[in-house]
């Protein structure tokens, strides 16, 4: 837990993997009544963070996407952008990247359970539409080995929707900050033409890839990936590993076709044609293969995540999270403390004039009453002059002998007032004390813990 980091409403744990684009933690979210959710966190590179077209196009892809709703598809459940940090916080699944099980060839009956889950999980997004009725051609842009998650349950599962459009756009904008996966990237991408179909193309190379064991473009440089793309000779499966069913190489070569009107029309097309060519194992298939080729990788993540969840519950003194404030929210903020600012300087010389005028009155009454008295019982034959008409009498301030308060007067005066009045309007002006200045090097504090957690100064 000494390596824990708070931001936000996240308690981000031990890392469970690192990209080019983002590092992966395990983390809870923490919130009031003692709510914890445990959760993968995605916190992207403090480059993209800084770039404010893609952080823009991140959340409104986040807004569309986080409609999907299918079992193949990891749901997002947030998009925060705090503290100079962006992170995406998304269902934590039970399982491993295909990239960590795709190392050598998969039985082929799993490799299609795998493939058809990814598929159905595509249709799903792509077939999503406006409640108007208008879809609204959701594509994936970037299906990899390391976006597919091959649960413990025998689920797979896709990740990180909207990303890869993001970052094409930031690329259109930035030329040379993003350079994007080209390995996996169909051919068309390059002359900016995309629909549903380029999904199922990248899906293909993975399907390639688990029946092989190997990839199927090897090129390091970018340059060299891309004639592989637009030219290599792509091999049948079976050619390349020979326990590979000859009946998966129609199917596999289909969906690489460069041209994509000769692909499969859309994934569940696909799909079908997978589970009615060849079949596919059970989740329960699926679940018993991971277990067996994966037993230390599996038990070394659950005790990782374990001991995380364990540290992270027994610490009862975790704060509450700091408030979360947008640029928006801020702005609101300021302009309505502006606002009663304002209108507190407006009513402060006529609260203090009306204050003036009835103090002097009160003192008035009380400094008259007794010369009065004493006036009627010399001349008894003068009409007694009353309280009332005391008070209602104008009183020339001045000759009274009570001093008038300054109408410059601040907040910060409590002038000659009773002790409990003085303490009450001393208790009321710290509404109108300037904020605190906070050191902000460094912009967080650790707790006995070790816990760091970031200043709320240093974030406005």
């Amino acid at each position: 837990m000494s390596d824990a980091v708070r931001i936000g409403e996240y308690l981000l744990g031990p890392s469970l993997g690192e990209g080019a684009m983002a590092q992966v933690y395990v983390a809870l979210r923490v919130k009031s009544g003692g709510f914890r959710h445990l959760v993968a966190v995605k916190r992207l590179r403090e480059a993209l963070a800084r770039e404010p077209d893609f952080v823009s196009m991140l959340v409104d892809e986040a807004r569309l996407t986080a409609r999907i709703d299918h079992p193949n598809v990891v749901g997002t459940q947030d998009v925060l952008n705090l503290q100079g940090e962006l992170l995406i916080a998304m269902d934590y699944v039970r399982g491993l990247s295909l990239a960590e099980v795709a190392s050598r060839p998969i039985p082929a009956k799993v490799a299609c359970a795998i493939a058809s889950d990814v598929l159905r999980g595509l249709h799903a997004a792509h077939e999503l539409r406006h409640p108007s009725g208008e879809s609204l051609e959701l594509v994936h842009r970037d299906v990899s080995p390391g976006n597919i998650i091959v649960g413990l349950d025998g689920m797979a599962r896709l990740i990180d929707f909207g990303i890869a459009k993001a970052l094409g756009r930031l690329s259109s904008t930035r030329t040379g900050v993003i350079k994007g996966k080209f390995r996996y990237m169909a051919p068309e991408l390059f002359d900016g033409r995309v629909d549903r179909r380029v999904d199922v193309y990248s899906l293909a190379i993975c399907l390639w890839e688990m029946l092989t064991g190997e990839r199927l473009f090897e090129g390091e440089e970018e340059s060299a990936l891309l004639d592989d793309i637009l030219a290599k000779p792509i091999r049948r499966p079976s050619r390349v590993e020979k326990s590979v069913p000859s009946a998966l190489d129609a199917i596999v070569l289909r969906g690489l076709e460069r041209d994509p009107d000769l692909r499969f029309a859309n994934a569940k097309e696909m799909a079908d044609e997978i589970d009615a060519t060849v079949g596919r194992a059970s989740a329960s298939e699926v679940s018993t293969w991971m277990h067996e080729r994966f037993q230390d990788a599996i038990e070394a993540r659950d005790a990782l995540v374990e001991a995380f969840e364990s540290s992270a519950s027994a610490l009862a003194d975790i704060p509450e999270p700091d408030p979360i404030v947008t640029p928006q929210l801020a702005a609101l903020g300021e302009n309505r403390r502006a606002e009663r600012t304002r209108a507190s300087s407006r009513r402060s010389p006529w609260l203090a004039v009306g204050g003036a005028v009835v103090t002097a009155t009160i003192l008035a009454f009380f400094v008259t009453l007794p010369a009065s008295k004493e006036s009627s019982r010399e001349a008894s034959s003068e009409p007694s002059i009353s309280s009332s008409s005391i008070v209602g009498a104008p009183i020339p301030l001045a000759a009274s002998g009570v001093a008038l308060p300054s109408l410059s007067a601040g907040p910060d005066d409590d002038g000659d007032f009773p002790a409990e009045e003085a303490s009450a309007r001393k208790l009321d002006r710290r509404r109108f004390k300037k904020r605190r200045i906070v050191d902000c090097s460094p912009p967080y504090w650790l707790d006995p813990k070790g816990v760091r957690h970031y200043k709320v100064e240093c974030t406005r």
